[in-house]
C-alpha cells in the first residue's frame, strides 16, 4: 500500500468522526464581539480559539 493511500485512509477515518459547521453571519458577528472584548481586556487568544468560541456561542443560542 502506498504511503499516500495510507494517509488518505487516515484522513477519511478522522473526517468520519468530525462534524462540520458552516460559518454564517451570526458566527462571524460573535467572532467579532469575542475578539473585540479580548483586545479590550488585553487577553490575547489564538485566532482559531476565537472561532471555536464564536461557534460555541452560536450553537448555545440555537
Amino acid at each position: 500500500m502506498l504511503l499516500e493511500q495510507v494517509f488518505c485512509e487516515a484522513i477519511q477515518k478522522f473526517l468520519s468522526f468530525s462534524t462540520f459547521i458552516p460559518i454564517n453571519e451570526n458566527i462571524t458577528e460573535k467572532y467579532a464581539v469575542v475578539r473585540k472584548k479580548l483586545r479590550q481586556t488585553d487577553r490575547p487568544l489564538p485566532e482559531n480559539d476565537i472561532w471555536i468560541a464564536a461557534i460555541c456561542l452560536e450553537l448555545q443560542d440555537s
